[in-house]
């Protein structure tokens, strides 16, 4: 018996034409049920299928009380790429496992092939496939020191689906191969993948193995291409404190008096020496307040994406919709540990976003993560660069606060040297120069003023910097919003309209 059937039978579409006993159908129904529901919250997690119906497989109690852990009532579609139904879709399924995921996808209207998944017979499908379907199927264990073979394949795989094509890969590798693992990762990221990297104590909070289907080797692996990023995460506008109507308003302020946005690559700087630095950036401010003389006044917007990037991504399009500008800094690797959403970032979307004059910086926490060893984190530094290199024009970094090492040292008391030296500073004490501040990092235990207070100061040829985390940023009130300080002012209920 088959999935479908099983599951119809269950629903009691036969009544009184089951030739196995009661006992039987649930043993066969608790037999499919794992993949079952890995399946379902595959597909409610990544795929826009209004057609689908998800109550047909809702005997699982498992499901319901996991979704509801996850995202409540709300959906977290909204914002997907790609189909808005799986009917008539070409589906190729590399779960050597069992045919679960094959009856699912047929079930809700997809073709699916499962071929032999050799090189050569990936290479002869190539292009031929809307989706792709990997569970468990890739495992680096098989390709140690063997990078040009696991190239080939890799290459390979993706090849099979068109460019713009659905795809979700699970793989199962072995923690004992770091290398094999690492290149793996690395392939994925340079293809346009988003990387969906779990903890263990992640895994054994959210049970990803049962519920996504996702190997329980460590780190777990997710990697998706023309999909939702936001598969697994806290709920949206948890830590919403501002309406991101607030930057319209500032806009409107700063356009009243003919003034604009700028990024900091406006305000290039040459870095020759560190001994220099600050010459150099005093230059830089003596040429701005010549050429500013009597010219409508200059706001540079700043986004630092500590976590929740596609927050950050969001309110960049939002910006873009409303025909402002800002310089948005990501890491490679968050330093959040005890966060549910790995850190990915989407790299289509934000490639589109610096065509359109945004742009795109590196936020350095690699002092941070290599225990403020000096050496190793210029190693992480150089990994991280080499990434973001690859997908954006990287012209400038700004570090992470982070949390503190020995003797109060953090990623600001990274040196400026080696590799970084290529890269502007810009917002640092010894950086780009500016008549205001304004910064939302201290939120948590200060009171700070009214960023439209600040826009207005703004005379003819002065610049300004706004420092905005966009994590608290959206258009629901996070519900804890009465632990702040600010909580109690009234500009600031006026916004909320509490």
């Amino acid at each position: 018996m088959n999935l479908k059937a099983c599951i119809e039978r269950l629903r009691g579409r036969k009544p009184g034409k089951l030739s196995a006993s009661s006992e039987s159908v649930l043993e066969e129904t608790k037999r499919f049920g794992a993949t079952s529901a890995q399946l379902e919250n595959i597909l409610r997690h990544f795929f826009v299928a209004d057609r689908v119906d998800y109550s047909s497989l809702e005997y699982s109690p498992d499901i319901r009380r996991h979704y509801s852990a996850l995202v409540g009532e709300k959906t977290s579609a909204t914002g997907v790429h790609g189909a808005t139904e799986l009917r008539g879709l070409r589906f190729l399924d590399m779960s050597p496992a069992d045919s679960s995921i094959q009856d699912l996808l047929q079930q809700y209207g997809a073709r699916v092939d499962r071929p032999p998944i050799d090189v050569a017979s990936l290479q002869a499908l190539a292009g031929q496939y809307d989706g792709l379907f990997c569970h468990g199927g890739i495992n680096s264990t098989h390709f140690c020191g063997q990078e040009y073979a696991h190239q080939q394949y890799l290459e390979a795989v993706v090849a099979t689906t068109r460019a713009d094509g659905l795809m979700w890969i699970s793989p199962h590798n072995s923690p004992r191969d770091d290398e094999a693992t690492r290149f793996q990762k690395n392939f994925f990221k340079a293809h346009g993948f988003l990387v969906h990297e779990i903890n263990q104590n992640q895994s054994f909070a959210l049970n990803l193995t049962r519920d996504f289907g996702v190997s329980n080797c460590h780190p777990s692996l997710i990697y998706t291409k023309n999909l939702s990023p936001r598969w697994i995460h806290e709920d949206y506008n948890s830590e919403t404190y501002f309406p991101r109507t607030l930057l319209k308003e500032m806009a409107e302020i700063l356009w009243a008096k003919n003034g604009d946005f700028a990024v900091y690559r406006d305000f290039p700087v040459a870095l020759d020496s560190p001994s220099q630095d600050e010459v150099r950036y005093e230059e830089e401010w003596v040429r701005f307040n010549a050429l500013a003389k009597g010219q409508p006044p200059v706001v540079c917007l700043q986004h630092d994406a500590d976590h929740t990037p596609y927050k950050t991504v969001d309110l960049m399009e939002y910006e873009h919709s409303l025909g402002i500008r800002s310089s948005s800094y990501f890491f490679y690797e968050q330093n959040l540990s005890n966060r549910y959403e790995p850190y990915t970032l989407d790299i289509d979307r934000l490639k589109s976003l610096e065509n359109s004059g945004f742009e795109i910086g590196y936020h350095l926490n690699a002092y941070e993560l290599a225990g403020y060893d000096i050496d190793e984190a210029f190693e992480l530094i150089e990994r991280d660069l080499d990434f973001l290199q690859q997908h954006f024009r990287i012209t400038s970094f700004v570090p992470h606060g982070g949390v503190p090492g020995p003797f109060g040292i953090n990623n600001q008391m990274i040196p400026h040297a080696r590799r970084l030296r290529h890269y502007q500073w810009p917002y640092h004490h010894r950086g780009l120069k500016c008549n205001y501040y304004w910064s939302d990092g201290s939120i948590a235990s200060e009171v700070v003023h009214d960023p439209r207070d600040m826009m207005r100061k703004l005379d003819q040829g002065e610049r300004m910097m706004f420092l905005m985390h966009p994590q608290y940023y959206g258009d629901e009130l996070s519900p804890h919003y009465e632990k702040l300080p600010l909580a109690k002012e009234r500009w600031w209920r006026k916004l909320w309209d509490l």
